[in-house]
């Protein structure tokens, strides 16, 4: 989940996501070497729903090609009164 797409992606915090990450990272196991109830690697697909692109690019308008920009970012709510 670290560099998720290349780092050009991150988790979101909605309900829905927040419940697909706790089912794809722990799944029920099998019981005994018969049992097929349940697909693993199925339940581990669930992780993608909850992930979503957040990347900044700015992109010229006469060529389309990317540009290098300096970006400021300010944090808002709870993130502004975390210290580093």
């Amino acid at each position: 989940m670290l560099f998720l797409a290349g780092g050009q992606a991150s988790l979101k915090r909605d309900p829905v996501s927040v419940a697909c990450l706790v089912l794809a990272m722990s799944p029920r196991y099998p019981h005994c070497a018969n049992d097929q109830r349940y697909h693993l690697l199925a339940w581990r697909h669930l992780a993608v729903l909850g992930a979503e692109r957040r990347l900044i690019q700015p992109i010229d308008v006469s060529n389309n090609f990317p540009v290098s920009l300096d970006v400021q970012v300010s944090w808002f709510g709870w993130f502004a009164n975390v210290s580093d």
